[in-house]
């Protein structure tokens, strides 16, 4: 059935909220004892509050590549587990952009910091002279960082594990192995450094059933470069779903979108509405991440499946790196693998990915207290 495309959802892009960089600054972050208490969770035994005056605190530099939900929620975590094991987290934004991220390495060094954390925007580009130079502690965490750097502990997921997660999902839910035509899209982050593992794992389980017909990709976008959103932000997702449907669906329903963020993924899900889909003929949308708004798009009925990344796992294993190492104690006691960054072999510890679905999502992000009603509605 041919759809209608402009009707007033159309104007309901506009209202999305841009999970993009916003801002370059930093700021030293201190909990409140009310906010720390909430975290007992922290891997270590949970009488230990170190009790430790202000003055006394280490600083540990925390740098992320940009302020999204995911980014906000890492950000909390490290910084509440942190502040409970005696540290003071000095936090900075980098805007997505490495000359950014490069400077602010330049003056976290220069805030007498005991241990550096970096998520790099990128695998490759910063220069780590001077974190070699001043002899701190580096915890390379998300994105593993590609070349010679001094990092002592790689923390973070199997990326490639997510991306088969939403394959498998695929799979199950559409019954591809008696399935016939079945039409799939896909929309992954443009600058997403992530973003390729993520398409790898998908295209691990599901290149077969593009090869055999079984899917069906109308506008033949199943390469990586070709199925990337031409910005970093959900706007931009509806923008190209916009012309994914309008070119190649104008007489079919389009099965399946897989995308490679919570946040692509909402900003898609207004699109289908302002062509015609309703509840309950709505594609199969899925997303990654575990994002506030993937609470929001659960609710609605929009989102089908997440691979959750659970971001209190990764800052449980970054405080007890950060603790070893500014006690000059060996990270290799506790982390059971290494990745390769091309030069070495890095200690590394790799989390597992969970998929969560409409079945699952209350226990798993709401009712576990994961996120506050703060935290997913604002």
């Amino acid at each position: 059935m041919k759809r209608k495309f402009f009707t007033l959802l159309l104007f309901a892009a506009a209202a999305l909220v841009i999970f993009t960089a916003c801002g370059n600054g930093g700021s030293e972050d201190e909990p409140s004892e009310e906010a720390a208490a909430e975290e007992a969770d922290d891997g270590y035994d949970d009488d230990e509050l170190a009790d430790i005056a202000d003055e006394d605190r280490l600083n540990v530099g925390v740098s992320l590549p940009s302020e999204t939900e995911y980014t906000k929620k890492l950000a909390k975590e490290l910084t509440n587990r942190l502040w409970r094991k005696g540290f003071n987290v000095i936090l900075k934004y980098a805007a997505n952009d490495q000359s950014v991220q490069q400077q602010q390495i330049s003056e976290l060094l220069s805030q007498d910091i005991s241990c550096l954390i970096i998520y790099p925007a990128a695998k490759t580009g910063l220069d780590f002279t001077e974190v070699t130079a001043a002899e701190i502690p580096l915890i390379n965490i998300e994105v593993p960082l590609e070349g010679a750097s001094p990092s002592d502990i790689y923390v973070g997921f199997d990326n490639v594990k997510a991306g088969e997660l939403i394959a498998d999902y695929v799979i199950s839910e559409m019954e591809l192995e008696a399935a016939q035509d079945v039409t799939v899209e896909m929309l992954f982050g443009k600058t997403d450094p992530l973003a390729e593992d993520l398409y790898t794992g998908v295209m691990n389980l599901l290149s077969e059933y593009f090869d055999d017909g079984t899917l069906v990709c109308r506008s033949g976008r199943t390469d990586f470069d070709a199925c990337t959103t031409t910005s970093e932000n959900a706007v931009a997702a509806y923008n190209d779903l916009n012309r994914i449907l309008s070119g190649y669906y104008l007489d079919q329903d389009l099965d399946v979108l897989i995308t490679g963020a919570d946040y692509i993924a909402s900003g898609s899900t207004v699109h289908f509405f302002s062509q015609g889909y309703t509840l309950d003929k709505f594609p199969i949308i899925t997303g990654a991440n575990g994002e506030p708004s993937s609470v929001r798009d659960f609710e609605k009925g929009f989102l089908s499946m997440t691979s959750f990344k659970n971001t209190r796992e990764e800052a449980k294993i970054c405080t007890k790196a950060a603790v070893y190492l500014t006690s000059g104690e060996d990270v290799s006691d506790f982390s059971e693998e290494t990745i390769m960054n091309g030069e070495e072999e890095i200690p590394s510890v790799i989390l597992a990915p969970k998929m969560i679905t409409q079945i699952d999502y209350l226990d798993e992000l709401v009712n576990s207290e994961y996120y506050t009603d703060a935290e997913i509605y604002g």
